[in-house]
């Protein structure tokens, strides 16, 4: 029998999150291979596992399975949830032609590029014929956001009597802009109207 996930590339998806946001990563695990004279047994005590990278915190996940698939036999149901980067599945059991879906929610954090492979592993005694797609890898960025802020302060640098700013002392404006955010900021435009009692 065969343990292993079908079309190559095509069942592991992952969308483009942006720093801060929430990301979502579907992986699918399905048996497959060709028919055999009799029904075969399911496959149980295959491992699944999938290590999220670190740029992405607060990982939750959740694992459905279908038909008499069940995704941790040693657990009530067919299904089972967890939390943590490291998600490992040890007691999967696959009949032919059922497959099971493993969600994970979590949040981005660190900007740049970053790979998350899954892999499945037969249990110990079963064959797979095919051993090349017993994993499979999505590469996606971390997009930076930007967060600007500006800030403008005055100065009295000449002060006649009396003090404090009045008709005649020369004041110095000064603007500060900063990003504060994850991500460059481009194009940024700057606006400020000088009031004219100030010319």
């Amino acid at each position: 029998p065969s343990t292993r996930r079908p079309n190559p590339g095509a069942p592991f998806t992952e969308n483009v999150p942006s720093a801060g946001s929430t990301a979502t990563v579907t992986c699918s695990l399905a048996r497959t291979g060709p028919a055999p004279a009799a029904p075969p047994s399911p496959v149980t005590g295959a491992t699944v596992a999938d290590t999220v990278p670190a740029a992405f915190t607060g990982v939750s996940w959740t694992c459905v399975a279908t038909g008499t698939a069940d995704c941790d036999t040693a657990g009530g149901g067919s299904g089972a949830t967890g939390t943590g980067n490291a998600i490992a599945l040890t007691n999967v059991q696959l009949a032919s032609g059922d497959s099971l879906t493993i969600t994970v929610t979590a949040t981005a954090t660190t900007p740049g590029a970053v790979t998350n492979t899954a892999s499945v592993t037969p249990p110990t005694g079963t064959t797979d014929p095919d051993t090349a797609d017993n994993a499979s890898s999505v590469n996606t960025t971390i997009v930076g956001i930007p967060d600007i802020a500006v800030d403008k302060a005055v100065a009295v640098l000449v002060d006649t009597a009396p003090a404090g700013p009045d008709p005649g002392d020369t004041l110095r404006y000064t603007i500060t802009i900063t990003n504060t955010g994850t991500g460059p900021a481009n194009g940024v435009t700057l606006s400020d109207v000088i009031d004219p009692l100030d010319r």
